[in-house]
């Protein structure tokens, strides 16, 4: 009996040894401990109580930070609370509040937490809970050091932390970068998350942008203590392919011509989508009390911008066909909550758009419908009566856009249409809401700069060149425009020059000829000499014709016959054309006489001579009386 009463001090004093570093709450208001195990008020085994208490969590050494690493915690949901905060007192900023089954976790002290304790605040509803509570090991660590990160890139520089690349080259390499308080980076961690579905957890990294637009990159990085680390963020800006519109003022000229080329490559502007519309139908079937609902997610603005005026929302649209407006409810929920009823059950009868008023779920035509602040009227007050359409148009909602200030910008913007009573259908084609563009980040959209743009061989020659001298053939320019995100494009415009004939020989194109007696007409077969004229030019290429006025001759219009007939004496000028057969522009125009005389036969008086020799032989001259026969 002695011994065992002997051995019972020395299985109590062990007992107590084991446990003097467990903490229960609502026992005590402070510790200063590194190690043990801090519980709920029922302990390691039992439920806890429904007493509020706080206990404050202090380090061992004023360099040191204590941190808790709840392994358990399973208390009331939405009834009982455990509220960190993040210092020494309750008046500290708050780490989080818990409930039900979402366990804090490792909780450490803030980077600006000078005292490097934890308050924990333990807040029950009061009423007796079976739940197990909480278990969470205490630990102590040196204290963070501050770790500054950057992030840098190869692809262009566009702006503060800002950088562009195209659309045609959308691989782009990061490398980051830290600063370390007191020096030490061994085993440090890298988090990038790019923006685009890819991550990695490399210093350097690469990311790839399949789309045009922008996306903010994140690099987190943390010290080998998994200290609180430095987060920053650089966005990426994803260029539209540019707008081609180089032209040629002429794409056929003539060899002796010119031509001018206009180079334009635009930029075209990204503006990133807000709030991207609900589109597709959806079926609104005949339901008593039934709703349905469709959700816009928003993250375009920065966290923590607020709807801080009505008019910061510019209107909501829903394109909507339904055979009885009397049906319906339609509301708008912001983000935080808040909902604002669009539209009200009115009109009775009446429809929204063209619906197909059979019951039978066909789609009927849907209308644009906006609810604005800046309308003159409700729907309730614009109906036409039963049976027939609600005209498209704005429309003052029934509770005003105010309902919604103080709501987070970004998050789920959702749409409600309750149908109220039985029969009817409908269908919602679209739906959106638009902001005011006035407090639209200017982030969200972007217009790469051109850097310099010129026509390839001709730089520094301007946008605009004309050409001239340019021998026959095809011609191709290249314009090529540069920007400062490092995207270069280019455009090619293409010309022909077509080769300009000659006349040739044109004084061998002259006709002469005499009327016989009793002749009235004389055709000169003009193509006799065609050959003279083309020279040594193509005759493949070149086709000749003829004219009798010059302006038809210059217009290529009305050409004479080719046997051309004469009726009376005299001279006719007349005119050839060679013209090219593929660009009948060019060409080339001459002209020639056709003459005709009359032929006069006349008797003269008769001559004669003696035969002075009497050798049969003497001397005529024929010429003697030719004045007596001309005249």
């Amino acid at each position: 009996m002695k011994k065992i009463l002997l051995l019972l001090p020395i299985l109590l004093s062990t007992s107590l040894l084991v446990h003097s570093q467990d903490v229960i709450m609502g026992e005590t208001s402070s510790v200063t401990q590194c190690e043990g195990n801090f519980y709920d008020s029922g302990g390691p085994s039992g439920i806890y109580n429904e007493n509020s208490a706080v206990i404050t969590f202090c380090p061992e050494n004023e360099s040191d930070v204590v941190e808790l690493n709840f392994t358990q915690f399973l208390v009331g949901q939405s009834q009982d609370f455990l509220i960190i905060y993040d210092g020494d007192s309750t008046s500290a900023p708050q780490l989080g509040q818990f409930t039900g089954a979402v366990s804090p976790g490792l909780v450490s002290p803030s980077l600006s937490n000078e005292s490097g304790c934890l308050t924990v605040e333990w807040l029950p509803d009061g009423t007796t809970s079976p739940l197990p509570g909480w278990a969470a090991e205490i630990s102590c660590r040196a204290e963070c050091q501050d770790v500054i990160a950057t992030i840098s890139s190869t692809a262009e520089v566009v702006g503060d932390n800002i950088y562009g690349a195209c659309i045609s080259d959308p691989i782009i390499d990061f490398q980051g970068s830290a600063t370390f308080s007191n020096g030490i980076d061994e085993n440090a961690t890298y988090e990038w998350d790019f923006g685009n579905g890819q991550t990695a957890n490399t210093i350097d990294a690469t990311a790839t942008y399949s789309a045009p637009g922008l996306y903010f990159v994140t690099l987190e990085v943390k010290d080998a203590e998994n200290c609180p680390g430095n987060i920053v963020q650089a966005q990426v800006q994803i260029a539209l392919d540019p707008e081609y519109n180089s032209s040629v003022s002429s794409e056929q000229i003539c060899e002796e011509g010119s031509v001018t080329l206009f180079g334009d490559i635009e930029p075209q502007e990204y503006s990133q989508d807000v709030a991207p519309p609900v589109t597709g139908q959806t079926y609104l079937p005949d339901g008593s009390g039934i709703s349905y609902e469709t959700c816009i997610s928003v993250d375009a603005f920065q966290d923590g911008d607020i709807l801080e005026n009505a008019s910061d929302l510019f209107n909501i649209y829903v394109n909507i066909e339904h055979s009885y407006t009397g049906d319906l409810d339609i509301s708008i929920t912001a983000p935080n909550g808040n909902e604002v009823f669009l539209f009200t059950q009115a009109g009775g009868g009446n429809y929204f758009g063209e619906p197909i008023d059979n019951d039978l779920g066909n789609p009927g035509i849907g209308y644009d419908y906006f609810f604005s602040e800046s309308a003159n009227s409700t729907m309730a007050n614009a109906f036409l009566g039963g049976g027939q359409s609600l005209p498209a148009g704005a429309y003052l909602p029934v509770e005003s856009f105010s309902g919604l200030i103080g709501s987070e910008l970004n998050g789920e913007w959702c749409l409600t249409i309750t149908d109220n009573i039985g029969i009817d259908d409908g269908y919602v084609f679209e739906w959106g809401l638009n902001f005011d563009p006035a407090i639209v980040p200017p982030e969200a959209q972007f217009i790469p700069e051109i850097v310099s743009e010129y026509w390839e061989g001709f730089e520094g020659e301007g946008e605009n060149i004309t050409l001239d001298n340019l021998p026959p053939g095809v011609h191709c320019y290249t314009y090529i425009m540069e920007d400062n995100f490092g995207c270069d494009y280019s455009e090619e415009v293409c010309f022909t020059v077509y080769e300009t004939p000659e006349v040739n020989n044109v004084e061998e194109l002259d006709f002469q000829d005499c009327f016989s007696p009793g002749e009235d007409s004389i055709t000169f077969d003009l193509t006799e000499n065609n050959s003279s004229v083309l020279g040594d030019q193509d005759d493949s290429v070149f086709s000749i014709s003829y004219y009798n006025d010059p302006n038809e001759a210059e217009l290529g219009s009305s050409p004479i016959n080719s046997d051309f007939t004469v009726t009376e004496e005299g001279t006719s000028i007349l005119y050839v054309r060679i013209e090219n057969v593929n660009n009948t522009n060019c060409y080339d125009v001459q002209s020639f006489e056709v003459s005709v005389a009359e032929t006069t036969i006349a008797t003269p008086p008769s001559i004669e001579e003696c035969d002075e020799e009497n050798d049969g032989e003497t001397v005529f001259d024929l010429t003697e009386d030719e004045s007596i026969t001309l005249d």
